[in-house]
C-alpha cells in the first residue's frame, strides 16, 4: 500500500516543481527530481567547507543507466553510476591510451621518455612543495605569526627565501614537456582527435582545481595540509546570501486538477494522487490513514522562503562538445546506458519550505491518534514527523491547522529538491521522458531510504 501511495505523491511533487521551475515555459533539459527533498549540511561559519558540499552537487550524475529485474526481464530500472568526475577521467584515460597505441613503437618510444621526464618533474614539485610547507610552518611557530596574518606572511617568507622562483621553475618545467607532449600527439594524430587531446590536456592541468576541506573541522588555514583538489564545478551561489535574501515561490495545486492529469498518464498511475507514507505506529491508525488517503481529495499550498534553479560552472576541464562528436564512439561512456548519459546543468535549492494540506476532519484526528501513538509520516517527497521527533531539521514541524495540516521548515533550512540535466546520444524512445513509469523495485528503494532517514 505505501509503495502505491508513494507512486501518486511522487507523481505529484514533479508536477509542483516543474510547474514552479518552468513557470509556463518548459526550459531546454530534464528535471530530475532528487528521491526525496534532501538537505544541505551547511555551516554558517564555514565558507570553503560550503563550498566542498556544493561540489559534491555539482558532481552528482543523475540516474541513467538501466538493470533489469529478474522478475520481469522487460522492466528498465535505473540506476546511479559513478560520480560525473571520476566517470569522465576514466574516458580521457581509456581514450589517451587508444591514442597511444595507435603509434608506431618509434613514436611511442619517444611519447614515453617524455613522459617520463614530466613524472619526475611532477613529483620533483610535490615533494618540494612538502618542504616548502614543513619550513613555513616552523618559521611561523618560531615567530608568532598571528593567523590573520598567514597567508600574506607566507608569500613574504617562500620570496625572501627563494622557494618561490623553485616553485616557478617547476611549474614551467611541467608546462613546457606538457606542451610538448600535446604537440607530439597533435602531430601524430588525425585532426579530428585534437580536442580530445585538448580535453586531456585540460584535465590534467592543476589550474582547473581548488583546494578545498573535506570536512568541517579542516575549514581553517592551520589544517590546509589536509585539504584536497576538486575540479572546478560549483553552483554559482553565495550561501550567506541565499540564506539571506528572500524570493518567494508558490503553487497551489488539487488532487483532482488537470495538471495531474496529465501526470496519470505519464507515471501511470491508476487513481487521483493522494499524498502520506506511514510507517510505525498503532497498525490500526496505519491502515485506516491509508484507506482515508485512497478515497479522499487534498488540497494543498506549497511555499518556499526561496526558491531557486542554479547554474552550475564548470572549467575548462569539462567538454562536453565532446558528447556528440567522439562520445558516439564509446557507448560506455554517453548514451542511454552509459556511465555519463545525463549530465547536472543546474540545482534546484529552496529554503523555508511549507506545505499546508485541506483535509477532513476525521483524517486530522485520525493522523494525530496516529503521531502520538509512534507512528512516522511522510509527505509526498519532504519529511514530516514522527512520534520519537526532535527538533532536527531533516524533520518538518507538523501542525494541526483548523482546516487540515502544515508542514514547516526552518527559515535557514536548505533543501536540494532535483536537478536539470542534459543528455547525449539517448536514441531509445523509452528514455524521452526520462521516467516513463516507476518499477516496483524503484518504489520499494524509495520507501526503504524514506525508513532509514525515519529511523536515524
Amino acid at each position: 500500500m505505501s509503495e502505491k501511495l508513494f507512486e501518486r505523491a511522487w507523481g505529484h511533487y514533479t508536477t509542483v516543481l516543474q510547474n514552479l521551475i518552468d513557470k509556463g515555459t518548459p526550459k531546454a533539459g530534464v528535471f530530475q527530481p532528487f528521491n526525496f527533498a534532501t538537505l544541505l549540511p551547511y555551516n554558517a561559519s564555514k565558507k570553503n567547507y560550503n563550498n566542498f558540499l556544493l561540489y559534491n552537487l555539482s558532481n552528482y550524475i543523475a540516474p541513467t543507466q538501466p538493470s533489469y529485474s529478474n522478475d520481469k526481464m522487460d522492466e528498465k530500472v535505473l540506476t546511479h553510476p559513478s560520480k560525473l568526475e571520476d566517470a569522465y577521467a576514466n574516458f580521457l584515460d581509456e581514450f589517451n591510451e587508444l591514442l597511444l597505441k595507435s603509434l608506431s613503437s618509434d613514436l611511442r618510444r619517444n611519447y614515453d621518455v617524455m613522459k617520463d621526464e614530466l613524472n619526475i618533474e611532477q613529483n620533483g614539485l610535490r615533494d618540494y612543495l612538502v618542504y616548502v610547507n614543513d619550513e613555513w610552518n616552523r618559521h611561523r611557530t618560531r615567530n608568532n605569526i598571528p593567523e590573520d596574518r598567514w597567508k600574506s606572511e607566507k608569500v613574504i617568507f617562500e620570496r625572501e627565501f627563494g622557494y618561490s622562483m623553485q616553485i616557478d621553475r617547476y611549474k614551467e618545467e611541467i608546462k613546457r614537456i606538457n606542451v610538448r607532449i600535446n604537440a607530439f600527439l597533435k602531430s601524430n594524430i588525425s585532426r579530428e582527435l585534437w580536442r580530445l587531446v585538448d580535453a586531456k590536456a585540460y584535465f590534467d592541468d592543476s589550474n582547473y582545481s581548488v583546494l578545498l576541506p573535506p570536512s568541517s573541522v579542516f575549514d581553517d588555514n592551520i589544517n590546509r595540509h589536509y585539504w584536497r583538489k576538486f575540479k572546478m564545478q560549483f553552483p554559482i551561489m553565495d550561501i550567506d546570501e541565499f540564506l539571506t535574501n528572500s524570493a518567494k515561490a508558490e503553487s497551489y495545486f488539487k488532487t483532482q486538477s488537470e495538471d495531474y492529469s496529465r501526470v496519470e498518464t505519464k507515471w501511470k498511475v491508476k487513481t487521483k494522487a493522494k499524498w502520506g507514507i506511514f510507517s510505525g505506529g498503532g497498525s490500526v491508525e496505519k491502515r485506516k490513514l491509508e484507506e482515508l488517503t485512497e478515497k479522499e481529495h487534498f488540497e494543498f499550498n506549497v511555499s518556499f522562503e526561496r526558491f531557486e534553479e542554479i547554474e552550475i560552472f564548470r572549467d575548462r576541464w569539462f567538454q562536453d562538445s565532446l558528447f556528440g562528436t567522439i562520445g558516439k564512439k564509446f557507448p560506455e561512456y554517453w548514451g542511454p546506458n552509459g556511465a555519463l548519459g545525463a549530465i547536472p546543468y543546474s540545482i534546484v535549492m529552496a529554503r523555508g519550505t511549507k506545505i499546508t494540506v485541506k483535509t477532513s476532519e476525521e483524517y486530522k484526528k485520525v493522523l494525530e491518534k496516529y503521531i502520538k501513538g509512534g507512528g512516522s509520516f511522510g509527505f509526498g517527497s519532504f519529511f514530516s514527523i514522527g512520534g520519537n521527533y526532535s527538533r532536527d531539521e531533516k524533520y518538518m514541524n507538523f501542525k494541526k491547522e483548523e482546516q487540515g495540516f502544515s508542514l514547516t521548515d526552518g527559515e535557514n533550512t536548505i533543501r536540494i529538491l532535483g536537478a536539470r540535466v542534459r543528455r547525449f546520444n539517448w536514441d531509445n524512445d523509452f528514455y524521452k521522458d526520462y521516467y516513463s513509469s516507476i518499477s516496483d523495485d524503484d518504489l520499494k528503494d524509495s520507501v526503504d531510504f524514506l525508513n532509514k532517514q525515519e529511523s536515524k
